[in-house]
């Protein structure tokens, strides 16, 4: 992550308190990463983000582990779509292909 995509990546910072809350990082309409701390989760701050990438964007794919449930839930409630499932080759997990499309 750190030195794949951050480098080459666009990224938005949530701040609260004066402290990251969580940021997003954006390669081209790719969803890299999106981490909130998690003293800070379940208070709208991945929505944000998501809002801030999606307002200047037609599409945004990522791809999101099929184990990780919360995480596809989230994504769902923020209209992205599953696409196919397929192994990630880096870890051998199973993952969701997911996509947001501007209506």
């Amino acid at each position: 992550m750190e030195e794949q995509y951050l480098p080459a990546s666009e990224v938005h910072v949530c701040m609260a308190d004066g402290e990251a809350a969580g940021f997003v990082a954006m390669a081209g309409d790719y969803l890299a990463a999106l981490f909130v701390d998690p003293s800070r989760q379940g208070h709208g701050y991945g929505a944000m983000l998501l809002d801030r990438v999606k307002s200047d964007r037609n599409t945004v794919t990522l791809h999101v582990f099929a184990r990780n449930e919360r995480a596809a839930a989230f994504y769902r409630k923020q209209n992205f779509e599953p696409q196919h499932e397929q192994i990630d080759e880096a870890t051998g997990e199973r993952e969701i292909v997911m996509v947001w499309r501007r209506a």
